[in-house]
């Protein structure tokens, strides 16, 4: 299995926050406070069957954090990760306890012999609220 941090692209928003923080890879590491959420895009192609899940034996710290898939956002037709518009998985992501998680994401398909394709790791750091409030 390979670990990929860059191959992959995603953009992180900040929820409920005007603006919008994005990237162009998968963060390497992202921070956010005691009950903020934070909002992790997966570009990906579900169409042709690929998907990403929540490697929970390789994530680190889960107790800090709640993770919730909130569903996909779908190309238009014709399109797929290897075009303009690819479709897009939005994975929420909410710190829980002040610490520092190491979640693993799985980019598989699923149909075939090769389940999984790459995992992606995302450092999440929690600061407590009253730092984030300063």
């Amino acid at each position: 299995m390979r670990v990929s941090a860059s191959l992959v692209a995603a953009t992180v928003v900040l929820a409920g926050s005007a603006g919008i923080v994005a990237a162009t890879e998968v963060p390497e590491m992202v921070q956010t406070s005691v009950g903020q959420l934070i909002m992790v895009k997966f570009p990906g192609n579900p169409r042709a069957g690929y998907k990403w899940r929540l490697n929970r034996q390789q994530s680190e710290g889960l107790a800090l954090v709640s993770v919730d898939e909130v569903g996909w956002i779908m190309a238009p037709e014709g399109s797929s990760i290897y075009f303009d518009k690819p479709s897009v998985l939005n994975v929420a992501i909410k710190g829980m306890v002040a610490g520092e998680a190491a979640l693993a994401f799985d980019y598989y398909r699923t149909w075939g012999s090769r389940n999984r394709v790459r995992t992606s790791i995302v450092k999440v750091i929690v600061i407590p609220a009253e730092e984030a409030a300063k």
